[in-house]
């Protein structure tokens, strides 16, 4: 056999049981560039045996290849189908998929909610200083702490 022979045995092949009268043949057949190729073996069930046990050997990593990438794409429908189903319990909660995270939503500030001024907390009870700053429309920019301290403030 060729190395040819051997590289398309990986893929695929197998051994095929003739009967002739009372005698029952063996053939190892196979395909090579789309053409069937056919081994005789011969009538020895001890030798088609043994053949048949390398071809698995040959085979056997194509096998699993196979068999792992069916495993993977039921995998993949399942954690599907329990993303699917889990999003809308999350969401209830107030929660939701990142990829394949859970994560809490980030609350949003109503435009309606006023920007806090310079210096002074999002408190009800504010200082004659805070009210002095908003009178004078100095405000903090959101979510930027590093801005400096406006006019009387301090």
């Amino acid at each position: 056999m060729t190395d040819d022979d051997l590289a398309a045995l990986c893929r695929q092949g197998f051994i095929a049981a003739e009967r002739r009268g009372e005698r029952t043949y063996f053939k190892l057949r196979f395909r090579r560039d789309r053409r069937l190729v056919v081994r005789y073996i011969g009538a020895d069930p001890a030798l088609a045996e043994a053949v048949q046990q390398e071809l698995d050997q040959l085979q056997r990593e194509r096998q699993e290849g196979i068999k792992l990438a069916r495993l993977t794409e039921e995998t993949k429908r399942m954690l599907r189908e329990s993303k699917k189903s889990l999003a809308l319990l999350l969401d209830e909660e107030g929660y939701a998929f990142h990829g394949y995270e859970i994560r809490r939503r980030r609350s949003r500030r109503t435009t309606s909610e006023p920007l806090a001024p310079c210096g002074a907390s999002n408190l009800t009870d504010r200082s004659q200083d805070a009210k002095e700053d908003i009178d004078d429309g100095c405000y903090d920019e959101p979510n930027r702490a590093d801005y400096g301290a406006c006019e009387g403030a301090d």
